[in-house]
């Protein structure tokens, strides 16, 4: 039975095809308990040892040990398959592992070997698919698509159909254009034929040969009925008689295999489900390519220049790290493609090119939106600073102070460490500064108040203290009853009430008991394991002051856990996930139908920063220049879990971010930073 094409091509789901460089990442392998192909031996013991020989094989490819792969199913297959029950399973790995080693030619030797001693095989059609997976990746784009065409014809696994669609429409959209199908189509007979000549139909009504069009389809439909392609079929047809309609595409280039494979994978997630919903209220078929670069330099080089090559991309989505950001944003805005990645926070990204778009904010739009809240908000005059020594702190704290200082603020110091566990010699020179600090203050606050108290000894309105002091050298003298008391400047201060006896309580050697609070705040823009070491040590040194942080203080479980030092704590966040908010309780509900879970920070990463992406693709004809225009206007995009701007003092990088505090239970948000404002909340 085929599988519904109309509807996966329709509305509510998308295409999608997961590459590397173009497919060569294989997906986990798995194999059920007994083979597709069934042989008999005589010995237990020997199935068992085969058994294991095999799954040992299995895992080393699922581990991407390709070579080791290869020379354990090289081995199987040594073995006679009338005494080897695996030996199809193990050629067929065999195959798969020859291509991830990159020797596409043996590979195509070896899979038709297979498909001449085992033409009946359970595994006859992923030998076919995997023969196109050669032929694609050796460059044969013609020779790829007639074998992922025998996929559709002769299978009856839909998982496998779908993909094998999902290729010959990569395939013939992006490497085939009319004349090499057209050639292709008197190459090829068959059903295989068939389908080539849908895809060439398709081809002529792009460019508005509907009658051609039709009459290729014509001249197959019977070749198509009951097979997996006759809903596809009727779409094309659809599609040339109405008029016909443009497909736009976006490139997705994001890790979804490797250290980072989790994390790309829930932004690709968010993103397909922006995408689904846009597709069910936009007339604009907008359609994913979707490339894995395992977070490599080079892969993403290789599937960018590819990406930029052709012309229906309208933008890329991604990458996630600042380093292949790089690369990619070079060569992106050299081909003039909109590239906007969802994660990078590297400030020199955008300054690669026009078009190059940052939807995360990045360290120095941190550091100066946070530095104008203390300012303007918290009013904070001095502070300092205490953060990693490495790129990261230093980039961010340059960043933070330039911004403070530029605004009026006085920096005190600058303290750097290279592990947290032990911040002694930092924080004891954040206290000696403090304590000098405050003796200048005590001694400046000192000369106001004895100008003020000679004001009220002399004003003709007190007469009561004129009455009870008089002046003698630095000495006050108070008189009380029949006697004569002399006082100090101190005393004098606390009796008339212009001044507090605690505010004398400056230790001339440091202890501390003597609580610090002539520093109003602390720039803290720590890595997030490091909140573990770093409060406690504050604490430790009872400095009482504004606690200035960055995103990685978003951690309500260690927040929670470091409550009884955290105090009081603002940090700014590019974003927050309100999830009493029916926005978000309305997505959740339909992207756990979806997906089988509510979305996280990245899931909501890739749902925002793509539905701000879609939000200027116009209803007319889109073009890389045209998006590009209206990327760079963006002002402000509400998203659920974060609001996207690009037009601020610094352009195409995201100025809009959330200050948030922690209450002693939970984040809560005291203030939207929006285009590089400040907006109460």
């Amino acid at each position: 039975m085929g599988i519904n094409l109309g509807i996966m091509r329709a509305k509510t789901i998308f295409f999608i095809v997961v590459f590397s460089v173009c497919v060569a990442n294989g997906q986990e392998f798995k194999f059920n308990e007994i083979s597709k192909d069934t042989a008999f031996v005589d010995s237990a013991s020997v199935i068992d040892t085969l058994k294991e020989k095999f799954l040992g094989g299995v895992e080393l490819y699922n581990r991407q040990e390709y070579s080791s792969a290869w020379s354990v199913f090289r081995d199987l297959i040594s073995i006679s398959p009338d005494d080897n029950r695996y030996y199809t399973a193990s050629f067929l790995m065999l195959i798969k592992s020859t291509i991830r080693v990159g020797k596409y030619r043996d590979a195509i030797e070896l899979a038709r070997r297979f498909l001449r001693e085992f033409p009946e095989s359970g595994y006859r059609d992923d030998v076919l698919y995997s023969v196109g997976d050669a032929f694609l990746l050796s460059g044969e784009y013609d020779s790829s698509f007639v074998y992922y065409a025998k996929v559709v014809v002769c299978s009856d696994d839909q998982r496998l159909i779908k993909k094998a669609i999902d290729m010959i429409d990569v395939i013939a959209d992006f490497n085939l254009g009319i004349d090499s199908l057209e050639k292709l189509k008197s190459d090829v007979s068959g059903p295989e034929n068939a389908i080539v000549v849908v895809k060439l139909a398709e081809k002529y009504g792009g460019i508005g040969l509907d009658k051609e069009g039709i009459r290729e389809l014509k001249s197959v439909r019977k070749d198509l009925k009951r097979t997996a392609y006759d809903e596809y079929y009727k779409e094309v047809y659809r599609k040339i008689k109405a008029g016909g309609d443009k497909k736009y595409y976006i490139g997705v280039i994001l890790p979804l295999t490797g250290d980072l494979g989790d994390v790309g994978s829930a932004i690709l997630d968010g993103a397909k489900y922006s995408l689904m919903q846009f597709r069910r209220i936009s007339d604009v078929d907008v359609s994913f390519i979707i490339f894995d670069n395992n977070g490599d330099i080079y892969k993403t080089i290789h599937q960018i220049d590819y990406i930029s090559k052709n012309r229906k991309i309208v933008c890329v989505f991604g990458p996630v790290k600042s380093e292949n950001c790089v690369p990619a944003g070079i060569i992106a805005n050299e081909r003039r493609l909109p590239l906007v990645t969802p994660t990078a926070t590297d400030s020199r990204i955008t300054g690669l090119g026009q078009y190059v778009f940052q939807a995360n904010v990045d360290f120095v739009n941190a550091g100066y939106m946070l530095a104008k809240y203390a300012r303007e908000t918290l009013n904070i005059k001095n502070l300092v600073s205490l953060a990693p020594l490495d790129e990261y702190g230093k980039e961010i704290t340059d960043a933070f102070c330039e911004a403070f200082d530029l605004s009026g603020g006085n920096i005190l110091t600058q303290q750097w460490y290279y592990e947290p566990d032990d911040l002694s010699r930092q924080l004891k020179t954040v206290r000696r500064i403090g304590l000098e600090l405050a003796r200048k203050q005590l001694m400046a606050k000192i000369s106001v108040m004895k100008d003020s108290l000679q004001v009220l000894i002399n004003s003709d309105s007190s007469m009561y203290f004129q009455n009870l002091f008089s002046v003698n050298d630095s000495l006050y003298n108070y008189v009380l009853g029949d006697s004569i008391v002399q006082m100090t400047l101190e005393e004098v201060l606390v009796f008339t009430g212009l001044m507090d006896s605690v505010e004398f309580e400056i230790p001339e050697r440091d202890t501390l008991g003597f609580k610090l609070t002539t520093i109003q705040g602390i720039f803290l823009p720590v890595h997030t394991p490091d909140i573990d070491y770093v409060l406690p040590q504050i604490a430790y040194y009872n400095i009482d002051a504004v606690l200035l942080g960055d995103g990685n203080w978003y951690d309500d479980y260690r927040l929670a856990r470091n409550r009884s030092y955290v105090g009081n704590l603002v940090f700014i966040s590019d974003y927050y996930i309100d999830r009493s908010k029916i926005s978000y309780r309305n997505m959740a509900v339909g992207f756990r139908a979806k997906f089988g879970r509510f979305p996280g920070r990245f899931e909501l990463y890739g749902y925002d920063t793509m539905n701000a992406i879609l939000s200027c693709i116009g209803d007319g004809d889109i073009s890389r220049e045209s998006l590009r225009n209206r990327l760079s206007g963006l002002e402000l995009f509400r998203g659920i879990a974060r609001n996207i701007s690009f037009t601020g003092v610094r352009p195409r990088v995201n100025s809009s971010a959330f200050v948030l505090k922690y209450d002693g239970s939970k984040i809560v948000p005291v203030a939207n930073i929006e285009n590089g404002q400040v907006v109460q909340r």
